[in-house]
C-alpha cells in the first residue's frame, strides 16, 4: 500500500519516475521511498487494473490517477492505493548465479581471498 499526498510532479506518481512500467528513479523525500519501493522493480497492477508493461506512459497515468483519486477522497483522509510491483534479478545476474552454481557443482567454487 501507498499513502500520502500527491507528489509534487505529476510526471512522477508518488515519487516514482518510470519507463514503461518500470521504476528507474525514485525521489528522496517520496511517498514511494517510505512505502520501500526499489528501482528496478515493474509495475503489474495498481488496485485491480493490470498495467500494461512497455507501453509508454501507461503506468504512469494510472498510478497518478489513483494518486490523484486518493488525495480527493471524500472524507477528507488520504486513501491507501495498493500496487503490485514484480521483481525480477537482471539477466547478468541470472547468467552470474548459474556461472557460480556450475563452479561449485564441479567442485571449482571460487575462494574468498
Amino acid at each position: 500500500s501507498i499513502r500520502g499526498g500527491a507528489f509534487r510532479n505529476e510526471s512522477m506518481p508518488f515519487g516514482m519516475e518510470l519507463d514503461g512500467a518500470l521504476v528507474v528513479d525514485l525521489a528522496d523525500d517520496s511517498t514511494a521511498v517510505t512505502a520501500g519501493v526499489q528501482i528496478g522493480w515493474r509495475v503489474h497492477a495498481v488496485g485491480s487494473e493490470r498495467v500494461p508493461a512497455e507501453a509508454l506512459g501507461a503506468a504512469t497515468k494510472v498510478l497518478r490517477a489513483a494518486e490523484m483519486k486518493a488525495v480527493a477522497a471524500l472524507d477528507g483522509q488520504s486513501k491507501d492505493v495498493h500496487v503490485r510491483f514484480v521483481t525480477e534479478e537482471p539477466e547478468h545476474w541470472k547468467q552470474a548465479i548459474r556461472n557460480v552454481q556450475r563452479e561449485m557443482q564441479r567442485g571449482d567454487a571460487p575462494k574468498r581471498k
